[in-house]
């Protein structure tokens, strides 16, 4: 008997001294915040060429007067695993005046990519993948196929990328 409760006393005291881990924070958690967009691209590709016509805008963006314009994306949760996404543009002025324009972006679930680096989620809007989200850097992509007047089939593609400052 005597050994029964020695044996008991030290496997209390070796699960007493395990330490406990830290739960990961829900996925809209470790994703919300402020990120600055930094790049803008739209593609433009005929389904029936090899060449892609691509242009990209990098942000804060300033034009030959000296007017400055610059992009936030506000990421806010909506639940454990859905975020809505603002996005803020705001001009600055050469005369000093401001203007800021806000649109509501969207709201996405968040789901860990099979394999995915710890804090990187892809964004879903319903079924389709239009972007990832983690580690400071938000990433959108929207795909758009189309034909034009003549029926010729087209890709269309905008991508959005952006990172937290630090």
């Amino acid at each position: 008997m005597k050994n029964l409760f020695a044996l008991l006393f030290v496997a209390a005291a070796l699960l007493a001294g395990c330490s406990k881990s830290t739960p990961e924070p829900e996925p809209a958690e470790q994703v919300i915040g402020t990120y600055n967009l930094d790049k803008y691209v739209e593609s433009f590709k005929y389904a029936t060429s090899s060449t892609e016509t691509s242009q990209t805008t990098n942000y804060p963006l300033k034009d030959s007067r000296g007017n400055e314009r610059s992009i936030v994306l506000d990421v806010a949760k909506v639940s454990a695993n859905a975020v809505s996404v603002t996005s803020t543009q705001t001009d600055k002025l050469v005369n000093g005046q401001s203007q800021k324009r806000t649109e509501a972006f969207g709201t996405f679930d968040l789901k860990k990519p099979d394999g995915g680096a710890a804090g990187l989620f892809d964004l879903y809007d319903g079924v389709v993948k239009v972007g990832n989200i983690g580690n400071n850097t938000i990433l959108f992509e929207e795909q758009i196929n189309d034909k034009d007047s003549l029926g010729r089939a087209f890709v269309y593609i905008v991508r959005l990328s952006g990172k937290k400052p630090n």
